[in-house]
């Protein structure tokens, strides 16, 4: 009867609660190898609550344990397996995810339902693992429709979590915003600790892939007193690279601990930003892809750029790509407002555009423009061109942002173009050249000379006062229109129209706190975690 009281035992742990625990593996311990796939499982779900309380056995360990088991055995190590990849992937080791994902799929030939679903599922993950979308959607999906079948509510949550971070990984993200709102919603009602808070956390990472970093700012934050240890690695994750401010120290990943120090309000070290892509190879897929796009806009000796960065890179688009956007506009820069970027430019190379925190930039000269944004403008329209430069009509239009017409803009131009020579001084000069005398269609072109290395505002990426607004109160939780204008430097009125704003669009709410106003962040889908997923009221 020893096993059907750990299927027992780990049923009331799925809801947390633990008072059995210690009695079962007591008996277990008691009844020795025979019974070493019911002690395993147990085990590796009670580590997903505390490290200190579990143990997760290597693939290896758990290879040698199902060799040769009877099919109810073959279930304790599945579900063993499935248990071991998920505490693997919390501890960001991809080879241990990939090891145990592929011996749980190796036992999903058994002939039980449940083994067979729980090892389709680590098929899954190791197909996220090693970018095979395709095979990750298919066994999300397989699985999903057998659990619905077979009214499953924990495996339903947990293909549909997976499928939203296989669509994340291939570029869909709308799909993969609608999948995770499912397994949030899903989660929430069927009140399981492990599935909901894997939910929420694809939630929030989906949400911040959405351009929607304050949502997943407010999911981070509910989740800060409520997850356990195992999970507060993946949270830290989400929340700095949503543009959280600098968290309490928690025990995390030493990839964790560098992304905090890369993201953090002092100067970025070139060598804790080498050292976190050195950490890429072991990370699962998701969040090696995280560093490489983190890395791609934080030095330009780059490599792996996803389309969209290299495009922002080089300035032919000036929207900063999805994934990276919470980190530009990170809460402790809200401060300053203005652009987020600068353009290296060098003479005789095409020049790059990086985050304005990049270490590369540090004693690099900047040109000091006195705030005029149209010229930053032109100079980082230039920079970005290289030595070719732009034809006059081309280089009007990305500086302006509309198409140029002799006749209306000439005088226009030609005053920002002596505006712009005065700011250079001695660095340099803005050649003009005449083609259209030597047979060029294209006719007058205008190109950057420097005289020295020089870092150039790039006022483009910039962020709009209601979104800054936004942010804020994310990130705070709640805010006053005064708490506003003072956070973020701006005028009470400048705080009362961007609140009002977003109050209309229903991207926030007001509420009454004594004779004072408040405004909080709503999410349509996501709600409160209930107090009683608290590790201290789980384990007491």
């Amino acid at each position: 009867m020893l096993p059907q009281r750990v299927v027992r035992c780990r049923g009331q742990l799925a809801h947390g609660n633990t008072a059995d625990v210690p009695t079962t593996l007591a008996m277990l311990e008691r009844a020795g190898a025979s019974l070493a796939p019911w002690r395993a499982w147990l085990l590796a779900e009670l580590a997903l609550f505390s490290p200190r309380l579990g143990h997760l056995p290597s693939a290896a360990a758990l290879r040698e344990i199902a060799q040769g088991v009877e099919p109810e055995e073959q279930r304790a190590c599945a579900r063993a397996c499935f248990a071991g990849q998920r505490a693997a992937f919390l501890a960001f080791d991809r080879d241990q995810v990939v090891a145990l994902s592929d011996l749980g799929l190796e036992l999903s030939d058994a002939s039980a339902e449940e083994t067979r679903l729980y090892g389709q599922l680590c098929g899954g993950w190791s197909a996220l693992m090693r970018g095979d979308d395709q095979a990750g959607s298919a066994s999300a999906e397989l699985v999903f429709r057998a659990a619905s079948a077979s009214a499953m509510p924990e495996l339903m949550v947990e293909s549909r979590a997976l499928a939203a971070l296989v669509a994340l990984a291939a570029g869909d993200t709308p799909r993969a915003l609608e999948l995770a709102r499912r397994a949030s919603l899903m989660a929430r009602v069927e009140s399981l600790p492990q599935p909901e808070f894997l939910a929420h956390l694809v939630l929030a990472r989906a949400r911040r892939f959405a351009r929607q970093p304050h949502l997943s700012l407010r999911i981070a934050r509910a989740l800060q007193d409520v997850v356990p240890a195992p999970w507060r690695t993946w949270l830290d994750w989400e929340w700095a690279l949503a543009g959280g401010e600098q968290l309490e120290a928690s025990e995390s990943a030493s990839s964790v601990a560098m992304l905090k120090q890369v993201l953090g309000e002092q100067p970025v070290e070139p060598g804790v930003l080498a050292m976190l892509g050195d950490q890429r190879e072991r990370l699962p897929l998701p969040f090696a892809n995280d560093v490489a796009g983190l890395c791609g806009c934080l030095q330009s000796a780059a490599s792996e750029l996803s389309a969209a960065l290299k495009d922002w890179r080089e300035g032919h688009v000036d929207v900063v790509p999805e994934e990276l956007h919470g980190v530009a506009f990170r809460s402790d820069l809200l401060e300053t407002g203005g652009s987020v970027a600068r353009v290296r430019a060098e003479p005789g190379k095409v020049g790059i555009r990086l985050l304005a925190h990049a270490p590369e930039f540090a004693g690099l000269p900047q040109l000091d423009t006195h705030g005029q944004r149209r010229v930053e403008t032109l100079l980082s329209v230039l920079a970005l061109a290289g030595p070719d430069g732009l034809q006059e009509a081309e280089c009007f239009e990305r500086t302006y942002g509309f198409a140029y017409v002799a006749e209306l803009h000439a005088g226009t131009f030609e005053v920002l173009l002596h505006r712009t020579r005065t700011s250079l001084g001695k660095l340099g000069q803005i050649e003009r050249e005449d083609r259209a005398l030597e047979g060029e269609a294209d006719g007058r072109r205008l190109r950057l000379a420097l005289e020295g290395d020089l870092l150039v505002v790039d006022p483009r990426v910039s962020l709009r006062t209601a979104d800054r607004v936004l942010r804020l109160l994310a990130a705070r939780g709640s805010a006053s229109a005064r708490d506003v204008a003072r956070d973020l430097a701006i005028s009470l009125r400048a705080a009362q129209g961007a609140l009002s704003e977003l109050s209309e669009r229903q991207l926030c709410d007001r509420q009454k706190v004594g004779r004072n106003v408040a405004y909080v962040v709503e999410d349509t889908v996501f709600s409160e975690p209930s107090l009683r997923l608290r590790l201290d009221e789980v384990l007491g």
